[in-house]
């Protein structure tokens, strides 16, 4: 994903309806065992998705303009934190699929807790960040409801009595 193209995901909806996030909110770092000094971390206090589904937990923002961002955002359809790769076009399947010294796009829930997962990016020869994140969600309740029915017609013609 371009960092300039911006966010190309789609809203997830679940064809029976269901109850979708809405917002991310009480957002902690309740454990950091390392950031990266090149990095700035920024974790929001509360945040809307928006109308593409996005839902941003935070942002690891770089010092420099030659470390890639990274943004932890929410997976409504898969239930979990993902975090994504922007600034390295280049070596971007191997980040989502963790390998070439790249790890972190995807996160590990944590037992026990309620939305706390554990956050571990690395990029090749850099530990950018390791921690665990914990967030509440609000959700929306929709509800879709089918009726069907049954309109039937025929063409069969009644005859009353003769007249006298």
């Amino acid at each position: 994903m371009s960092k300039k193209r911006g966010w190309k995901g789609a809203r997830f909806k679940n064809e029976k309806g269901g109850i979708a996030a809405r917002r991310v909110f009480n957002i902690k770092q309740i454990k950091e065992i390392y950031c990266n000094p090149d990095y700035n971390p920024e974790l929001y206090k509360t945040n809307e998705i928006t109308p593409e589904g996005l839902l941003l937990v935070g942002k690891l923002k770089p010092k420099t303009s030659s470390l890639p961002e990274f943004w932890l955002r929410w997976d409504e359809k898969k239930e979990e934190l993902d975090v994504d790769m922007y600034g390295d076009l280049k070596h971007r399947e191997d980040w989502v699929n963790s390998r070439n010294g790249y790890e972190g796009h995807h996160t590990i829930k944590v037992t026990g807790g309620g939305r706390d997962f554990k956050v571990s990016i690395k990029i090749p020869n850099v530990k950018v960040f390791q921690g665990i994140l914990r967030f509440n969600l609000e959700r929306d309740l929709e509800v879709i409801e089918k009726i069907k029915t049954h309109v039937g017609a025929s063409d069969e013609l009644i005859r009353g009595p003769k007249p006298h």
